[in-house]
């Protein structure tokens, strides 16, 4: 191989400024050969490109003192730069997939070429403020979410396993996703130890099987859901949801309940708002103590009954019902398929533009043993009723400590309803219709 005195000392001989001498085939050609056999890179070369190759991994460093050894340079640095582009994961994100590793190798995991295969792995190696992100496929294996801020994506992923978070400001991502429990664990909860804040979750689905679909410990400060399903088939004392979190605010949700404990759904010692939600139960949808509940914005509950009270001794301290649908949703504690029963220390009752549907032999509203207190009053207002034919639009007794009232403002019924003590309803904007169906 030549070097570059020789190539120079080649052109100067063979390639003169005059045009006295006669520059032979062979003498060009031998210039031509030595040019094309040297090591100097051209414009476009990179350090791949040229005529030159390491023997070893440690050509590829140190201080250049030949033409060799400075390419080895070159080419390092180039490689380095490609190593962190394609084999070190970036500073804010950790991909797992199905084909990946936890093994470590010459470079670092977890980028989109090399990830990790567990999501364990993932989050360790992850600092805060980071994302891991599931490359689509399907995983049997738990997540546990234990550093503060940080997004788990697993959207359109299949996971069999349970996903618990015990650290603050955590967000899944679950757009497209099946979540399925083990049958042992609850599929989504939080672990319940330390008060937590800020979590939040957009879209999945969620069956817990025989456990629950979700369980919210009473320690969390509150959640953000939205756009997920729930699932949950638990049998004996366990209910198929439990939100214990101290604000949950639900919105295009569903939860669907095919077990047979009697409560679907327990709510306690918190503020939970359901908002276009959708809520199934064979039956009893809801049970919940010391709480205020929100159910608005065309949330659907579909149930045999709704107990919003277990029993006489806990209390709802607020109630508001706003533009939804109850469909034999039994508000209190009795054994019927009324619209809605009222019961056991049931506070600030409001409830506005919404369809109320007993069953075919039953009442609309029933009260029992209420307990309001003298500043107590209901409100129900812009109602839609619907009651059995020979049944009432309201119904039920009161306790003798019960010094509140209710006040029937507006609405649309399907029969006149009948006088009842301590409800007392507005006639000059009541609308009584010969609505028959259920809707």
């Amino acid at each position: 191989m030549a070097d570059r005195i020789t190539v120079q000392a080649l052109i100067d001989a063979n390639l003169p400024d005059n045009t006295t001498e006669e520059i032979t085939p062979e003498k060009h050609r031998e210039v031509e050969t030595a040019l094309n056999d040297n090591s100097f890179n051209k414009d476009s070369d990179t350090a791949f490109n040229v005529n030159y190759s390491p023997t070893t991994p440690g050509d590829w460093n140190g201080p250049p003192t030949t033409d060799g050894e400075g390419l080895d340079e070159l080419a390092g640095r180039v490689k380095s730069l490609e190593s962190s582009i394609f084999s070190n994961p970036s500073d804010n994100i950790a991909y797992v997939a199905e084909n990946g590793s936890d093994t470590v190798g010459e470079f670092e995991l977890g980028n989109e070429q090399k990830p990790f295969a567990t999501f364990e792995a993932a989050i360790s190696a992850a600092p805060s403020f980071s994302i891991v992100k599931a490359l689509g496929g399907s995983y049997t294996q738990d997540i546990v979410l234990d550093k503060d801020n940080m997004i788990l994506d697993i959207s359109s992923c299949q996971i069999t396993g349970k996903i618990e978070y015990s650290a603050n400001n955590v967000f899944i991502n679950a757009t497209n996703a099946f979540i399925t429990g083990d049958g042992i664990a609850d599929v989504l909860q939080s672990a319940g130890v330390v008060p937590l804040t800020g979590f939040g979750l957009d879209g999945g689905t969620w069956d817990g099987l025989s456990q629950r679909g979700i369980n919210l410990t009473v320690v969390d400060q509150g959640c953000y859901i939205k756009n997920a399903t729930f699932k949950s088939n638990t049998t004996g004392t366990v209910e198929g949801f439990d939100v214990l979190s101290l604000n949950a605010y639900f919105y295009n949700c569903k939860f669907y309940y095919t077990g047979n404990k009697v409560s679907a759904f327990k709510i306690e010692d918190n503020k939970c708002t359901f908002d276009d939600c959708r809520i199934e139960a064979p039956l009893v949808a809801l049970t919940s103590t010391n709480a205020e509940i929100y159910i608005i914005n065309k949330t659907k509950i579909e149930a045999q009954r709704c107990y919003l009270m277990a029993n006489v001794i806990p209390k709802i301290n607020k109630l508001v019902i706003d533009n939804a649908v109850l469909n034999s949703t039994n508000l209190g504690g009795n054994n019927d398929d009324s619209g809605i029963l009222i019961a056991y220390n049931c506070d600030q009752v409001k409830i506005t533009n919404s369809t109320i549907i007993s069953g075919s032999n039953a009442n609309t509203i029933g009260f029992l043993t209420v307990n309001r207190a003298a500043t107590t009053t209901y409100i129900l207002q812009n109602n839609i009723y619907y009651c059995g034919s020979a049944y009432d639009i309201f119904v039920g007794t009161f306790d003798a400590a019960d010094l509140g009232s209710c006040e029937v403002l507006g609405g649309t019924f399907n029969k006149a309803p009948a006088a009842l003590a301590t409800v007392n309803i507005s006639t000059t904007s009541l609308t009584v219709t010969g609505l028959q169906e259920v809707i």
